[in-house]
């Protein structure tokens, strides 16, 4: 018997004064009617890889249903700060030398196709404004010390085709590239919007339902829930760390990280979309309402990220995010905290998420393992396995992702 484990979460701590995370009550959009006593697919987990297997699902006319355990878009996916970019955090050339070149180019594209294909759906349904959609592309930059970086990685995107815009400016952060066909939005409202396009296809949306277990029963499997029992051909697992309590194979090659973000109150204009330094590992991005979405990678401290399954605010490393962007834009002065949070996050040994069937048993799926790229990537990993379920063409490169490359 497969069993699910305790649901992820973001843990926050609210600053003194400031406003609290909205009521979880007041953001339901799911379906609590009885539960059917089969679906054909059966999605566990509501972030955005989970919301984005459903929605395909439907589009192929699959009579499926999502369980989400709390609420849609309330544990990894809410943890994110909303930069859209390509998800790959070693400069290029290393990265092709990590993958190879087809490799590497294929799996750049992959994302940048994933960030276009949710950016094109969200905006053909009128949603651009609700989902504080941001287009005008993503960008590296650093100083004088990354320069030399930041220039053989720019060729090195140069030569692979991809088309980055040089850029050079004043400022802490005088010199990097932009890539066109990302940015930023708010991922909570995203694939909040997301699971409702889903539900006008005919998927149905189950908040407030904690997967006990999963078992196969003859040639179902069977569904437990603290609401009741289902049965469904094909079970896709989309819950995040969590997935890695299904089974032995997704326990050994996903391990959580937790990382660090924080989110200011209004401020002056910065600059439109998303922001990366130090090679990608420092991001940013501003909303309409002035407020910056900021998190940081370990990359000065792995081993208090490593193999970390509790979310929760370190402190250490939330000084260093706050220090080093007040050093990157003093004219701020120092920071107006309004909230600051810790998420865990599920890593693989390639760097690469997983799609797709689990080795040995092709009815239950896999979309997860993101390694701090979800928003990049689960759009069209949730297509893939959509496509995988629905015999529909898959997406150009999903090879990569799958899970049988680590068998």
């Amino acid at each position: 018997m497969l069993r699910t484990g305790p649901r992820d979460r973001f843990v926050g701590r609210v600053h003194p004064f400031q406003p609290a995370m909205p009521d979880p009550s007041a953001r339901r959009v799911g379906n609590m009617a009885p539960l059917p006593d089969r679906a054909d697919v059966v999605v566990i987990g509501g972030g955005l890889a989970g919301v984005s297997a459903v929605y395909h699902l439907a589009r192929a006319g699959v009579d499926v249903i999502l369980l989400e355990a709390s609420e849609v878009a309330g544990g990894a996916t809410a943890a994110a700060a909303g930069v859209l970019g390509p998800p790959l955090r070693q400069p290029f050339d290393e990265t092709v030398r990590f993958y190879g070149e087809e490799a590497a180019l294929s799996a750049w594209n992959f994302a940048l196709t994933s960030t276009r294909g949710l950016a094109d759906t969200l905006e053909e349904a009128g949603l651009s404004d609700a989902v504080a959609l941001d287009g005008t592309g993503f960008r590296v930059v650093g100083g004088a010390d990354d320069l030399d970086r930041l220039h053989t990685t720019f060729e090195a995107l140069s030569a692979a085709g991809l088309d980055p815009t040089w850029l050079e400016g004043a400022g802490r952060f005088p010199w990097g590239y932009r890539m066109a066909g990302a940015g930023a939005l708010d991922p909570v409202a995203a694939t909040r919007a997301l699971s409702t396009l889903a539900g006008t296809l005919g998927a149905r949306v189950d908040e407030g339902t904690a997967v006990e277990s999963v078992a196969a029963v003859g040639s179902d499997l069977k569904v437990t829930t603290n609401r009741g029992a289902l049965s469904a051909e094909v079970v896709v697992y989309a819950t995040h760390t969590a997935s890695r309590r299904f089974s032995n194979f997704l326990g050994h090659e996903i391990v959580p990280m937790l990382g660090q973000a924080l989110v200011t109150e209004p401020l002056d204009p910065i600059g439109s979309g998303g922001w990366s330094t130090h090679m990608n590992m420092n991001r940013w991005r501003q909303d309409p309402d002035g407020r910056v979405w900021l998190t940081g990678w370990r990359w000065a401290s792995w081993e208090r990220a490593y193999w970390k399954n509790r979310a929760e605010v370190d402190d250490v490393v939330q000084r260093e995010l706050r220090l080093w962007f007040e050093g990157a834009f003093p004219d701020l002065g120092p920071l107006p905290i309004e909230r600051e949070w810790g998420g865990v996050y599920g890593w693989t040994a390639d760097g690469l998420p997983m799609a797709g069937p689990l080795p040995g048993s092709p009815r239950e799926m896999v979309v997860g393992g993101f390694s701090g790229g979800g928003l990049s990537f689960a759009f069209d990993c949730g297509r893939t396995v959509a496509a995988v379920i629905a015999g529909s063409p898959m997406p150009s490169g999903s090879e990569l992702m799958a899970p049988r490359r680590f068998a």
